[in-house]
């Protein structure tokens, strides 16, 4: 009887580790034995070699190692100091840099001494260049019509404000209050930004005009009209007369800035007309010049004002009259006839010359608005309609703000004149609505027989009062 024997067969500890799970013999073929290739399952013989031929690998896989996919993702290297986040980058248009070329860069320039992310907005204030974005691209759209005067503001007037931060502030709060309008569900964040921009270029701007020079004089003609648009873009207070205090009395902080610093800027005024706000200077003969301390122009010659003793300069020399004026100019005798009609017979002399004084007042500021009155109706100007508009109360004497503030009837009256001119600037959304919330307001302050004085203004702006039912 034969003896059967067992096949010897050849021990090995070099198999695959899909063989060795399977307790079966790998024949250990290489790349990929043929066991696994009859099953179909990746073998460890080919991930080895795949990290074998790789820059440092040593050829030798580790039994521990887990099986990797045939077409593994690429892999990126993990995140230093030196790279941005997880984004994958797009496709490079300059060829990349060596790590070693980095790594040398970086100890040259002493960039990024930690193993920490530096986050890529560092020093940037984000909120701050939006609105220095917006202004760029639309709010310097809404100053002007003229395209001149776009450039200006698009361009001039920014580079300016690089050098002269409460400029900047100036360009910062006027977008923050438009991004406010056009966005009502962040308007209250808008509205913040501008306010807080708003305070410290006041500020900054107070001691520029301490120390009047070349370099900031440009800026600040250009941060006095944004100071009047601010005025008027902000929310509007219910009763506001916009040139009156908030406290109800005084002159109003823009208009007392406005009037400060077209007063200090006299001194450098020829720089200012040959200087990069010369477009702003284009103006016509009405446009009363630093010599001239009350302008040409003005009203027609009255009954009423031939009959006071020291007319206001420039009443009775009526250079330019216009069909235009003949409202201002009645409006005038109707405050005239009313002084004349209050006279007592047991006033002193001091009375009679306080009410000579207001009448002087009443009529000087008539007469400035008739200035406005002539540029509105002159073709051939090239001032800017915001220009002309508010020369008016860049002029107007400081008794008539103290008159409007105690709230004198007549003083109301021509107020409610002045709202004819703002209707023209209502193609403005910093300048909306202005007309006729004033032209209610004053109507509301005034008595009957006033009232009657202002159904001029009210047809040329388009308001009548509610009916009462």
């Amino acid at each position: 009887m034969s003896t059967l024997s067992r096949r010897s067969h050849r021990k090995t500890r070099t198999g695959c580790v899909q063989c060795k799970k399977r307790r079966i013999k790998c024949d250990e073929t290489k790349p990929r034995c043929q066991k696994c290739t009859n099953h179909s399952i990746q073998c460890t013989y080919l991930s080895s070699t795949i990290s074998s031929s790789s820059p440092g690998g040593n050829g030798s896989p580790s039994s521990e190692t887990p099986p990797t996919p045939f077409l593994a993702p690429e892999r990126h290297p993990p995140i230093t100091s030196e790279q941005p986040p997880t984004t994958p980058s797009p496709p490079l248009l300059i060829p990349s840099t060596s790590s070693s070329q980095v790594q040398d860069a970086t100890t040259t320039t002493n960039i990024n001494t930690n193993n920490n992310i530096e986050d890529p907005f560092l020093g940037l204030n984000m909120a701050d260049l939006e609105l220095l974005h917006h202004f760029s691209v639309s709010t310097c759209y809404t100053i002007s019509r003229k395209p001149e005067l776009v450039t200006l503001w698009r361009v001039t007037i920014p580079q300016l404000a690089f050098s002269q931060p409460f400029l900047m502030r100036g360009l910062l709060a006027i977008s923050a209050l438009h991004l406010a309008r056009l966005r009502p569900s962040r308007s209250e964040t808008y509205l913040s930004q501008a306010a807080l921009h708003q305070d410290s270029a006041l500020r900054a701007a107070r001691r520029a005009m301490s120390r009047v020079t070349q370099d900031n004089c440009n800026a600040l003609l250009a941060f006095s009209i944004l100071v009047v648009m601010f005025a008027f873009a902000r929310p509007r207070e219910p009763d506001s007369l916009i040139l009156i205090g908030s406290m109800e009395h005084g002159t109003a902080e823009w208009l007392l800035l406005l009037r400060g610093v077209h007063s200090i800027l006299l001194s450098a005024w020829e720089h200012l007309e040959n200087g990069v706000l010369s477009a702003l200077f284009r103006v016509t003969a009405y446009f009363p010049n630093r010599h001239d301390e009350h302008g040409n122009g003005g009203l027609p010659s009255t009954s009423a004002s031939a009959s006071v003793s020291a007319p206001a300069p420039g009443l009775a020399q009526a250079a330019h009259w216009t069909p235009e004026l003949d409202p201002l100019a009645e409006l005038l005798d109707l405050v005239k006839a009313e002084q004349e009609g209050e006279e007592e017979e047991e006033e002193g002399p001091e009375e009679k010359e306080e009410k000579e004084r207001q009448f002087q007042v009443y009529a000087h500021t008539i007469e400035e608005l008739g200035k406005v009155f002539s540029l509105m109706h002159d073709s051939h100007t090239s001032m800017s309609d915001i220009m002309r508009t508010f020369i008016w109360p860049n002029r107007i004497p400081q008794g008539y703000i103290s008159l409007l503030s105690a709230r004198k009837q007549q003083a109301l009256a021509i107020f409610a004149y002045y709202c004819v001119p703002l209707k023209n600037l209502e193609l403005y959304w910093w300048m909306e609505g202005w007309s006729t919330h004033l032209l209610s307001t004053i109507y509301r302050l005034l008595d009957e027989r006033h009232r009657l004085w202002i159904r001029w203004p009210m047809e040329q702006v388009g308001w009548e009062p509610e009916r009462q039912i």
